[in-house]
């Protein structure tokens, strides 16, 4: 998703076409934005985190980019980027589930006992 570039050059999600034209300057009063559901427009905090994926998912597609500049087929570099970042996630849900959960579960064994 190509994101809107703000004044200070920020990445903010895009705009609905059909938002108001105070969206687009710096008020953004009824703003509606891209972003996968109207609920996102409506909630302070989801508009906030959906801002956040949006930004790290950029700023990691970078720097695959840049680290693999022999991708320049857009298919082929698309492809690539879905695959790292599919290891990536395979490995945070792992880390998370191993480290953090069964940490969690050792503690309530040992403590019963």
């Amino acid at each position: 998703m190509s994101p809107q570039v703000g004044e200070n050059g920020e990445e903010n999600l895009p705009t609905d076409p059909s938002s108001p034209a105070s969206c687009r300057a710096a008020a953004m009063v009824g703003c509606r934005f891209l972003a996968g559901e109207v609920r996102n427009s409506e909630e302070a905090g989801l508009s906030a985190m959906h801002t956040l994926f949006l930004r790290e998912h950029n700023r990691i597609a970078a720097e695959i980019k840049h680290h693999n500049p022999q991708w320049t087929d857009p298919k082929t570099r698309d492809e690539k980027i879905y695959q790292v970042s599919s290891t990536m996630q395979t490995l945070n849900k792992v880390e998370i589930t191993y480290l953090v959960t069964m940490a969690e579960v050792h503690r309530s064994k040992t403590n019963t006992v």
